[in-house]
């Protein structure tokens, strides 16, 4: 009776120590699940050197002179990607201008329309970059700007000195950008002081490529 005791205790034992030691070599194997999450990131940077830094711009919306009615304006510029979010170019705009003048024979205000433009210089710097969500696996970068303009405005072959700045908010896709922009203007034109038309604003659509 010992005898057998003596064998089921020694078949336990070695049947516990087997299990252990399967149950180690499992541990062993198993890999620990640690969660490492992953952050993604887009370098903004590296993906406007690989651009040319020249594009071609266009704008196209609508010029609200003060004292006068507004009329559609567009204009197309060059510009040039420098370091740092800056930017240069130079812009070509037209318009049509209505101005209001005495009338010689009737003694009385008139109004006419005359063909307007503008040829200027601007300096235009990123203040703001981000991404904008679209749909899902589409994430378009993003940059909120002010630019100044300095140059030449032409009313009826009359020069005078052009003065704006503006505020603009671009999405960008792949070569092309597209958004809307904000201006305010300031010219220098005693004709158009005389009826308080010399200054404003302007909104447009803006859509320009890299080429």
């Amino acid at each position: 009776m010992k005898l057998l005791q003596l064998f089921v205790l020694a078949a336990l034992q070695m049947f516990a120590v087997s299990v252990f030691s399967e149950s180690e070599q499992l541990e062993e194997k198993t890999p620990e699940l640690i969660y490492e999450p992953i952050s993604k990131r887009v370098d903004l940077s590296a993906e406007a050197k690989e651009k040319s830094p020249w594009a071609v711009v266009g704008r196209f919306g609508e010029m609200m002179p003060q004292g006068t009615d507004s009329a559609p304006t567009m204009s197309f510029a060059a510009e040039y990607a420098l370091p740092w979010s800056f930017y240069v170019g130079a812009e070509a705009g037209y318009t049509t201008w209505k101005t209001t003048f005495v009338s010689a024979t009737a003694a009385k205000l008139k109004s006419e329309d005359k063909d307007a433009g503008h040829a200027t210089l601007y300096v235009s710097y990123d203040v703001l970059h981000g991404l904008a969500y679209i749909t899902e696996g589409l994430t378009l970068p993003w940059r909120f700007a002010v630019q100044g303009n300095i140059g030449k405005s032409f009313i009826d072959a009359r020069q005078a000195r052009y003065l704006s700045g503006s505020l603009a908010w671009k999405v960008q896709y792949k070569d092309i950008h597209a958004g809307i922009e904000w201006r305010k203007f300031d010219i220098n034109n005693r004709e158009l002081s005389a009826t308080s038309s010399d200054e404003g604003t302007q909104w447009a659509v803006v859509i320009g490529t890299s080429f």
